[in-house]
């Protein structure tokens, strides 16, 4: 799951909690919430393991603060309210903070795009072989 996640970023650039979901299918839905600091949710109903995919690949990624909409654009928000920042300590209360996720540094992004034209150019040898035959 991992792999889709980074393959997802690569071909879209910044991308949200909804867009890998809806992207990866009922495996990434479950009831885990993703806390960045108490009470401080990045997406609320998550499964193990997208949770867990996202520890594999953290060193990867970024977390940016986004508009509250694109999430929305993308097909889901959550109805808590919205973080001003990320508190160290946390909030007293559930509050969410929308994120975008990118890579960390343009030289792995680069990487990924290019495995990613390699797939798609080996699927699309492999398909006009089966066409020939």
């Amino acid at each position: 799951m991992a792999d889709r996640i980074l393959d997802l970023i690569a071909k879209h650039g910044d991308t949200t909690f909804p867009e890998i979901i809806n992207s990866i299918g009922d495996e990434a839905r479950g009831n885990i919430a993703f806390e960045l600091s108490p009470n401080t949710i990045l997406w609320d109903g998550i499964s193990q393991t997208l949770f867990d995919s996202f520890a594999l690949i953290k060193d990867k990624l970024e977390l940016h603060k986004t508009h509250f909409l694109i999430p929305a654009f993308d097909g889901a928000l959550l109805d808590l309210p919205i973080a001003r920042s990320a508190p160290k300590k946390g909030y007293k209360r559930p509050h969410w903070l929308p994120i975008v996720f990118r890579f960390r540094n343009k030289q792995d992004a680069d990487e990924r795009r290019a495995l990613l034209r390699q797939r798609l150019s080996t699927a699309h040898h492999l398909h006009d072989a089966d066409d020939e035959a």
